[in-house]
């Protein structure tokens, strides 16, 4: 029913056996693996797919080993010709669940000290790592004006803030929130933590 929905189930079925019979003369017998009646898996063993050893990595806490196989959304580009809604949902929701996995990653990293080269302290760059990521995130933006501010950067806080506005109008439309401002204005000087904290997000308006 997942990928051939307009199928009757004898007939999906049917087409199932006839794509596993192929997949099997071109990759080797032992690749595909039954799990029980109803369930069809890959031998690991025998195949190495980024996915699994990001999870793996993500389950052990390698989080450097994990954000290394994490080359950006699952499956981004892929369409199939009459996709059914199905499929379509279980790639999205797969595709969100590896995103929310590589930003905790990152953002767990951005809480480590170590030197690091160019000049950008290390947790700020994974903090940037996670904007790229999630690049409407309020949370992010706090953390990375947080750190700024940790390092008496005032001038870079600003520009923070004022990148993440920029981004916000020019490719969603929408203007900052009372939250961002509250950055901005906690970023110059003229507010403190506690104040900008009561403000409201929107980070609920945008993916």
């Amino acid at each position: 029913a997942l990928l051939w929905p307009e199928r009757p189930e004898h007939l999906a079925r049917l087409a199932l056996r006839q794509s596993l019979h192929h997949l099997r003369a071109r990759l080797g017998r032992g690749l595909i693996v039954r799990r029980g009646r109803q369930l069809l898996g890959i031998d690991r063993e025998r195949l190495s797919c980024d996915v699994h050893r990001f999870e793996e990595a993500l389950r052990q806490g390698r989080l450097r080993d994990a954000l290394a196989e994490y080359r950006g959304d699952f499956l981004e580009g892929f369409v199939l010709s009459a996709q059914p809604w199905s499929f379509e949902e279980w790639i999205t929701t797969t595709r969100l669940r590896l995103l929310d996995g590589a930003i905790s990653a990152v953002t767990a990293l951005s809480y480590q000290e170590e030197p690091g080269p160019n000049g950008i302290p290390p947790d700020l760059g994974w903090v940037h790592r996670a904007l790229s990521l999630s690049p409407y995130s309020e949370t992010l933006l706090g953390r990375a004006v947080d750190l700024r501010l940790e390092r008496g950067d005032r001038g870079g806080a600003v520009r923070e803030v004022q990148s993440f506005s920029r981004r916000l109008r020019d490719e969603v439309g929408l203007e900052a929130s009372d939250r961002v401002a509250g950055l901005r204005a906690r970023a110059a000087g003229t507010v403190g933590p506690a104040q900008e904290a009561a403000r409201p997000t929107v980070e609920s308006l945008v993916p």
